[in-house]
Order: C-alpha cells, then structure tokens, then sequence
C-alpha cells in the first residue's frame, strides 16, 4: 500500500444495470457517462449482474478503487430507479 490518501486510490465509478435496456441505449448511456468521467479524471468500470443489489453492493464496498457504485434498475413499468453507494461509506 502507498502513503497517498484512500481518496485518492478511488477513481472508479462501477455501473450496473438491471433489467432490459436495449444495446444501443446501453452503448449511449456508456458514452455519455464515460466522457463527463474522464473529464473529471475517473474511470467508469460497467459491472455484469448476476445477482440482485446485495450483491452488487458487497462487491462495491470491497473494491479499493471504487468512488461510486451506481445500480440502474429498468425492470419496472411505472419507471426507471437508480441507486446510488457511496462504498467508502461502510
């Protein structure tokens, strides 16, 4: 381990998505959120799930490098619910 702050060793934002989204909404979503990242000098790492939220969670507060962890969950009609884990908040 460095001497720098654990803040600093947070660069990544992980994305998760749950639910049908279309490839190519995906793809823009991606993009758009890649560039205002890397602006910022974050790096935005897309999670694959294989398990509800307690797991994407526990993966997220594990990981070192991890700044932000946001779940897209699409699956219901009446709309979208983002959420949202701060991982260095343990």
């Amino acid at each position: 381990m460095t001497n720098e702050p654990i803040a600093a060793l947070r660069t990544e934002v992980v994305l998760g998505v749950i639910g049908a989204v279309g490839q190519e909404l995906r793809a823009t979503l991606s993009e758009l959120l890649q560039g205002e990242l890397r602006a910022g000098g974050l790096a935005l790492v897309e999670s694959e799930l294989h398990d509800e939220l307690p797991g994407f969670a526990a993966r997220a507060v594990a990981n070192p490098r991890a700044l932000l962890a946001v779940l897209l969950d699409t699956r219901a009609a009446s709309g979208w619910r983002l959420i949202v884990i701060d991982p260095s908040r343990r």
